[in-house]
């Protein structure tokens, strides 16, 4: 089996902007861009899996069924799917949990009015490696021994419901109604914070986090709608995303204390973070609907 090693690098285009994340194998010879460029970043994990099945997940477009940049997810979520055989997922990106709060790990299922169909066709029992990619991986040497290879129980465990919760809601070509995809997103929330929080984590809190993330989801449908309908432009919509997504963050600080702010979100309160840059995603999605 190959070496399946997900880089990232930080990028200036908006201030606060998430790390934008991508996978390599490990030879380093073939890369998966996940929605951007796939060169210049550092190694963040690596684990072991079939370079010829992550070839196939990502497809020709490299973005691994993640249709609509911000609408079913972002890079996080297609650099996830790419790596499930690993079981890795890119949680050492900045931002990466305020992305897998508002996106899952693996992202969403067809959301908004028919729309954006984000098929995770997962190639089970695809082996081999693709030529390129057999050799010694030089860029996963260059990660701490704790933080590559193996991952940790926990992670396989959270990772492995997430995939069976995106299959169980239509992970491959199903269209959601809004009471199904606000299940969806509610469980794939709770999924986060049993992961994220101890077992001592009070139930009053969780259910605060939940009436939070509620209302998130509930804002943004709202915006898919407009957005679909030609009521909201492109760019507005990103603007209202990002807005929204600050201020899903400044919910959770307000539900939390400091420390349990940074174990959930993985960021100090005073490091928010966006999630999509607005003229890229109004380029993205005019690309993609134009005429539509």
């Amino acid at each position: 089996m190959g070496t399946l090693v997900a880089k990232a690098y930080a990028t200036a285009m908006v201030a606060g902007l998430a790390d934008h994340t991508y996978v390599e194998c490990g030879a380093g010879a073939r890369g998966w861009g996940c929605w951007g460029r796939k060169t210049g970043g550092n190694a963040i994990a690596s684990g072991i899996g079939s370079t010829v099945r992550a070839d196939a997940i990502a497809a020709a477009d490299e973005k691994a069924g993640i249709t609509c940049y911000g609408i079913n997810g972002v890079c996080h979520q297609a650099a996830n799917r790419i790596l499930i055989e690993s079981g890795q997922l890119v949680t050492r990106a900045r931002g990466y949990w305020v992305s897998d709060a508002i996106f899952g790990p693996y992202g969403r299922p067809r959301p908004i009015l028919g729309m954006c169909a984000a098929p995770f066709y997962r190639h089970d029992g695809m082996t081999g490696d693709l030529p390129e990619c057999v050799g010694s991986p030089p860029s996963a040497k260059r990660i701490a021994p704790r933080k590559a290879g193996i991952p940790s129980d926990h992670l396989l465990r959270y990772a492995r419901l997430a995939a069976d919760d995106l299959a169980q809601a239509g992970g491959t070509d199903a269209a959601l109604g809004v009471d199904e995809m606000l299940a969806f997103s509610r469980r794939a929330f709770a999924r986060m914070i049993e992961h994220r929080m101890p077992k001592t984590f009070a139930p009053k809190r969780a259910a605060l986090l939940h009436e939070r993330r509620a209302s998130f989801e509930g804002h943004r449908v709202d915006a898919e709608t407009l957005l679909v309908q030609r009521a909201r432009s492109a760019t507005d919509f990103a603007n209202s995303l990002n807005s929204l997504t600050l201020q899903f963050q400044a919910d959770v600080a307000n539900t939390l204390t400091e420390q349990q702010y940074k174990r959930f979100l993985g960021l100090g309160r005073d490091e928010p973070v966006v999630l999509i840059e607005p003229d890229v995603f109004a380029q993205r999605w005019e690309s993609q609907h134009a005429g539509g």
